[in-house]
């Protein structure tokens, strides 16, 4: 797991999409229409933005278990083996 003082190499195409909560509220642009009308729009980020909000210390989430395991998981459950 990267760590708050590690860099991760990476390498940036023409488009580009991030999860906003990588962002300052600063960090977009201020939409006039959607603050008039109350109508939610796509939030555009200003030119020159970098991702700076990471969250490192939770856990990364359990994988999905495949169809066969949940299976023989909930059998396992209804036998009260687990």
């Amino acid at each position: 797991m990267a760590g708050e003082d590690q860099m991760i190499e990476y390498a940036a195409s023409e488009i580009q999409y991030v999860c906003s909560a990588h962002f300052l509220p600063s960090c977009f642009e201020v939409n006039i229409r959607s603050q008039i009308t109350g109508q939610k729009c796509k939030r555009r980020l200003k030119e020159d933005t970098v991702p700076s909000q990471f969250d490192y210390g939770h856990e990364a989430k359990k994988p999905r278990l495949s169809r066969e395991n949940r299976l023989e998981r909930r059998i396992h459950e209804e036998v009260g083996i687990l």
